[in-house]
């Protein structure tokens, strides 16, 4: 049975139509790219599946009809999205407080991957205060460790120059195969 499977979705704005007849399937465990130029309906695909938009055609996790769609998901935009007045080590805990995880109990959970991310020594710092790279990699960390079952990765490495993105895309490959996360990636 597969993680994720899309069957026939469409989406339309207005008289446009953005995705005609879309289906996919990702397994457990996973990592699927999806690629194509802008205005070809990757994003709109991820509203989908978060709910953020609603479109025809079938939607299934795990086998079951897609309903929920928060608790599946957790979603990395093409911006790191964190916030200039909050420290890396809170940036990186703002998903677990969000969903009521206490704030102890959040640094808790994130502080022993900071060394894997190599965002040890960092903890402190504010945004402003890291490479690209960084940032993206403390976005990351955001993401996977609010431990949902598969990531949605909206271009995360769009907006770094063509070396750090390289190098940020075999950092992700090798993460992805020591923790074996089901991903869906669009770029």
């Amino acid at each position: 049975m597969s993680r994720l499977e899309l069957r026939h979705m469409r989406k339309a704005f207005g008289g446009l139509e953005v995705l005609a007849d879309i289906s996919l399937r990702v397994d457990a465990s996973e990592f699927v790219s999806i690629l194509g130029p802008s205005g070809a309906g990757k994003s709109t695909l991820f509203q989908l599946l978060t709910g953020a938009e609603h479109g025809e055609g079938e939607m299934f996790f795990d086998g079951a009809p897609l309903d929920d769609h928060g608790r599946h998901f957790a979603f990395m935009p093409q911006r790191d999205a964190l916030m200039p007045w909050r420290r890396i080590l809170d940036n990186t805990t703002l998903g677990l407080e969000v969903q009521g995880l206490g704030r102890k109990a959040a640094r808790t959970r994130v502080a022993p991957l900071f060394a894997e991310f190599g965002l040890a020594g960092f903890e402190r710092h504010f945004p402003a205060q890291l490479s690209g790279g960084m940032r993206q990699r403390a976005a990351l960390l955001r993401t996977v460790v609010q431990e949902r079952d598969m990531l949605l990765l909206d271009e995360p490495f769009g907006a770094l120059d063509a070396l750090t993105r390289a190098a940020m895309q075999r950092w992700l490959e090798q993460m992805w195969r020591h923790h074996r996360w089901t991903a869906l990636l669009i770029t």
